[in-house]
């Protein structure tokens, strides 16, 4: 069993800047390493193959410097910006670097990854240097608990009139700890409903069908 303190680490790869950073479990900056994309003399910016070439090459130097750092801490999560804001259609090539690293990074320690936006990020480090982050989280964690409780009063609604008795048994549908959790919305549910008890249900009903036509 491991000593060591525990830690996040988050991977940003935009269009500017390769970035790796490295928090304690009470939101101290352990390290913010970065190595800034290079751009031509008269150039105003990169073209995204670029730029996902800049990162290719910056990475392997800045995760080495991580590496170094990690030597006293034990790595618990690691996030990742994914695209430029939390948006339909929003996608840059370059991001798929950090992607790439980061899903390495935490398949070798068998830890999980927390996929978020380049925005958030931004939206995060403004309120960190304000001094009142912990006040954008529990606006957060209220929003979320809102969330799950307009989940569960939804799926109680649709399945409090469908249950069914089998013998002595009586089956109901109104499912509070076998189907997934998931924070993406009621779509994920519209989509993945198909749950242990639910098929159990549905093999009880296909059986009674059967019995009544005869079919062995």
């Amino acid at each position: 069993m491991t000593n060591k303190n525990k830690c996040f680490v988050g991977f940003d790869t935009s269009n500017y800047t390769t970035s790796i950073a490295v928090a304690d479990e009470n939101g101290n900056i352990i390290a913010n390493l970065k190595a800034p994309l290079p751009v031509k003399s008269g150039e105003r910016g990169l073209r995204q193959s670029d730029a996902v070439f800049a990162h290719v090459k910056n990475l392997p130097s800045l995760t080495d410097e991580l590496s170094a750092l990690l030597l006293d801490y034990e790595p618990v999560a690691v996030g990742v910006s994914v695209t430029p804001r939390r948006a339909e259609g929003s996608y840059m090539p370059c991001f798929l670097c950090g992607i790439s690293a980061a899903h390495s990074f935490a398949a070798g320690r068998s830890i999980p990854i927390i996929e978020t936006s380049h925005q958030h990020g931004h939206i995060m480090a403004a309120a960190y240097s304000s001094g009142h982050a912990e006040m954008l989280m529990k606006r957060r964690n209220k929003l979320l608990e809102h969330d799950l409780n307009e989940l569960n009063e939804s799926r109680n609604n649709e399945n409090k009139y469908d249950s069914l008795k089998i013998g002595q048994l009586e089956f109901s549908e109104q499912i509070s700890v076998d189907r997934p959790r998931c924070c993406a919305g009621t779509e994920y549910y519209k989509y993945n409903r198909n749950t242990h008890t639910e098929s159990l249900l549905e093999l009880f009903r296909n059986s009674k069908e059967r019995t009544n036509t005869g079919c062995s």
